[in-house]
C-alpha cells in the first residue's frame, strides 16, 4: 500500500504505523525498505522496531503520542 497523501489523518497514521510493525515482525522488509514504502524516515521505522522489541512484539505498543495542549472546548459541529 502506498502512503502518498501529504496530510494523513490521525487514524491513517496509526494504520500506517501498525502495518509497518506487522511487516517488520514478519521480516518481509528491511527497515529502509519499509520506510521508503511508507513515506517516513528510517529513524521513524527504527523507533517503531525498537518499541516492538521492548514490548515483545506487541503491535499495541505502537501507540500515538497524546495531542499537546488543552482539549478543544467546541465539538466538531460548531466548528463546521
Amino acid at each position: 500500500m502506498s502512503w502518498s497523501p501529504r496530510h494523513l489523518t490521525r487514524r491513517q497514521r496509526d494504520e500506517r504505523r501498525r502495518e509497518a510493525g506487522r511487516l517488520l515482525q514478519a521480516g518481509q522488509l528491511s527497515q529502509a525498505d519499509s520506510a521508503r514504502r511508507r513515506g517516513v524516515s528510517r529513524m521513524a521505522v527504527s523507533q517503531w522496531a525498537r518499541q516492538l522489541r521492548q514490548h515483545h512484539g506487541d503491535i499495541g505498543s505502537l501507540h500515538t503520542r497524546p495531542l499537546p495542549g488543552r482539549p478543544a472546548r467546541l465539538s466538531v459541529a460548531p466548528w463546521q
